[in-house]
């Protein structure tokens, strides 16, 4: 199936506005409750179905997906903590179900407006009850930094590459840039500062690569790879203390504020049961001996929403080594063909805006857990984009199909 050769199932209009709510509910469903999470199923899964079209099949270009869902199901049985594993894993699914059915349901240029019109939707309220820290609603300031950058990579594509009249400019790039901008400074987050830094100059590279000539972008593409390489070896060489550099820029310590010593407790405890991991959502559990120590230590009174800050130990703790495979090759081969778009088709909003993503998601891998949780902005970007990704790209379809609408 070519995803970008869609059949438009939803109107533009109603289209956006499911995105938005879709990434309201994201940030707020642990204000609202289930209400929130049935109004989010309303959304999507009646789509699963539609005009005599089975839109949710398992094809080529979900499979992988499909087996960290079903690693994460299966877990259930060797888990310690059976119903809340069960519970949590039925969540993740059928948000990765959710996250399908939207790359399957519209074009990606409007899924990229209802994205940066969320996330500007989101930021507002925000901006007016951010606390010192800028936390917001959200009680972390990471996790506004997401929405933040999330915003300027879609308002700032939009800008470059779909320009129409004042009030869409305004509503879909220059209020979306303006507040997520403010709000990734003002929230103080090394996370999500690093990591914009990283995208900007990595779409930058991208821009001009796309610039060139066709037969020519592989070549130069092998000499970025190797001047990178090449500059990672000296600094290494020379042991220049970049990292302490970086870290001191933005008031944090080569332990990231104790990170480092959760990594230790979650790899400790990963080896355990190397293989399958402790169970899908079975590790931070309350009575669970090493998640109270940590909890202890780091004075979490409420004993939720807290995780080993780093995505490759969080799964290999949870699903063991084969969640980890499934995690790693996901995000790598996501990067490698997002980078190849560039390659093959040069600058356009849908490379670019792949590219864009996949460098938010690993350069955050290292310190959040964004794909891993469900419900979650992270989560809904990757896995409705991954299909996208992996489909038999055809812009200029896409693009009619647009105009005709």
């Amino acid at each position: 199936m070519d995803t970008n050769n869609i059949t438009p199932y939803m109107k533009t209009p109603q289209a956006i506005l499911s995105v938005v709510v879709t990434v309201l509910i994201t940030a707020y469903s642990t204000h609202i409750g289930a209400i929130a999470i049935l109004a989010l199923y309303a959304l999507w899964l009646p789509y699963i179905y539609r005009q005599n079209k089975i839109i949710f099949l398992p094809i080529g270009n979900i499979i992988i997906p499909l087996a960290l869902c079903l690693l994460s199901l299966m877990s259930v049985f060797w888990s310690n903590y059976i119903s809340i594993t069960l519970y949590a894993s039925v969540q993740y699914v059928s948000t990765v179900i959710c996250a399908i059915i939207i790359a399957r349901v519209m074009p990606l240029e409007t899924f990229i407006k209802g994205i940066a019109l969320g996330c500007l939707m989101v930021l507002i309220p925000t901006l007016i009850t951010g606390s010192f820290s800028f936390a917001g609603l959200f009680g972390s300031k990471n996790t506004v930094g997401l929405y933040a950058e999330v915003g300027i990579i879609t308002s700032l594509l939009l800008l470059f590459f779909h320009r129409e009249r004042l009030l869409s400019n305004t509503t879909f790039i220059i209020l979306p840039l303006i507040i997520s901008i403010t709000c990734l400074i003002l929230s103080n987050s090394a996370t999500a500062l690093i990591s914009t830094v990283s995208i900007l100059t990595i779409l930058l590279a991208s821009y001009f690569l796309g610039k060139f000539p066709s037969p020519f972008r592989p070549l130069l593409l092998i000499w970025a790879i190797l001047g990178i390489a090449t500059c990672a070896i000296n600094i290494y060489a020379l042991q220049l203390d970049i990292l302490d550099t970086v870290l001191s820029s933005v008031g944090k310590d080569k332990t990231l504020t104790g990170r480092t010593d959760i990594w230790e407790a979650g790899i400790e405890t990963g080896t355990q049961k190397p293989i399958l991991g402790t169970g899908y959502a079975a590790f931070w559990v309350a009575g669970q001996p090493v998640a109270e120590q940590i909890w202890h230590d780091f004075h979490i009174k409420n004993k939720t929403g807290f995780h080993f800050h780093n995505l490759f130990i969080q799964s290999f703790v949870e699903l063991g080594i084969l969640g980890l495979a499934c995690m790693i090759i996901l995000l790598l081969s996501y990067t490698l063909k997002s980078i190849w778009m560039i390659v093959k088709d040069g600058n356009n909003l849908h490379s670019l805006f792949f590219v864009g993503l996949s460098i938010l998601f690993i350069s955050r891998t290292f310190s959040e857990v964004d794909i891993f949780f469900p419900y979650t902005l992270g989560t809904f970007l990757f896995f409705s984009t991954f299909p996208r990704v992996f489909s038999n790209t055809d812009t200029t379809k896409e693009k009619n199909l647009n105009k005709k609408k």
